[in-house]
């Protein structure tokens, strides 16, 4: 475990499991509703974005 990990565990007070099981719950609301919080360009915007 990285040292910055520690330092979330230890600021929140939470245990390695609770925080895992936290972040697992986190991620799988996210990919439950990819349209709202993961956006993809369309051609037009890769068009846009690369010049």
């Amino acid at each position: 475990m990285k040292l910055a990990q520690f330092e979330i565990l230890d600021r929140f007070n939470v245990s390695i499991e609770t925080a895992s099981r936290i972040i697992s719950k986190v991620i799988y609301f996210i990919s439950r509703m990819p349209n709202i919080y993961i956006k993809w360009h369309n051609d037009e915007e890769k068009r846009l974005t690369s010049e």
